[in-house]
């Protein structure tokens, strides 16, 4: 897993391939030119982290420690 850091936002986008085409996925600037460096494991698992985060956002998944309502049950 490989990382590089916009030039533009300052955030981390990750991939696994390093000699393809590298767009930023928060703000679409083409990092292909850049340099890569490789991601340490905290870089992972706070990238997986994030998604996680993401998807329950989207999803109206339960969090953690988030009150179920009087006529609903928990999964």
């Amino acid at each position: 897993m490989h990382c590089k850091t916009c030039t533009d936002c300052g955030k981390d986008s990750y991939s696994a391939a390093v000699n393809s085409k590298w767009i930023c996925p928060y703000c679409n600037i083409d990092l292909t030119n850049e340099p890569a460096k490789p991601a340490t494991a905290k870089d992972e698992v706070h990238n997986e982290i994030q998604k996680h985060l993401v998807h329950m956002k989207s999803s109206n998944t339960l969090a953690l420690g988030q009150q179920i309502g009087p006529n609903r049950k928990g999964v």
